[in-house]
């Protein structure tokens, strides 16, 4: 017998990603970040890569925030700042898709 696993609906990851929504107020931008941490974490507050110091939902190095809401703020805030992306979510993304991180 063949059994499938199915994926639970996590109301804490909605939340997540309605707060990311309402922080960006872009729907294209939205799409991006979501497509781009369930990469990288998929939500998850408490992962841990095991090859870096990455941690937390955006997996950013060095991360210590343990509250996920503040690690989203983080992680925008990151993708913000940073040089390439200059707050664009979907440069963030394509990135990932090219090299694996972002």
């Amino acid at each position: 017998m063949n059994i499938t696993t199915a994926n639970a609906y996590n109301p804490n990851i909605e939340s997540y990603k309605l707060y990311a929504h309402m922080k960006l107020l872009n729907d294209k931008q939205y799409r991006c970040l979501v497509s781009l941490w369930t990469l990288e974490s998929r939500w998850n507050p408490k992962a841990d890569n095991p090859k870096s110091s990455a941690y937390g939902i955006p997996q950013l190095l060095n991360m210590t925030e343990t509250n996920p809401y503040k690690q989203i703020d983080l992680g925008i805030k990151y993708i913000t700042h940073h040089r390439i992306y200059k707050g664009d979510m979907c440069k963030a993304l394509d990135r990932h898709n090219r090299i694996g991180h972002y």
